[in-house]
């Protein structure tokens, strides 16, 4: 699932924030965070907003990604 609330404190961001530099409203974004499966685009826009790449916006642990399309697990061998 998406890390963006744990990436927002870190940045010592709001939500409000967040939205503001995403150019929408808070209301708007509270909708894309929970509606679950934000499209690449939103993912991009969110990235930006919070000044990381794409996969930081996921929950990882050494292996493991959850697409956010499908639900399904994304296996990763690090090397």
């Amino acid at each position: 699932m998406l890390n963006i609330e744990a990436i927002r404190k870190q940045q010592g961001m709001t939500q409000k924030d967040v939205a503001r530099a995403m150019g929408i409203s808070p209301v708007a974004l509270s909708r894309l965070l929970h509606r679950g499966r934000p499209d690449y685009d939103t993912l991009e826009r969110l990235a930006d907003a919070l000044g990381v790449d794409i996969p930081d916006l996921f929950e990882q642990s050494h292996t493991r990604l959850v697409c956010p399309h499908c639900g399904g697990v994304i296996h990763l061998d690090v090397k």
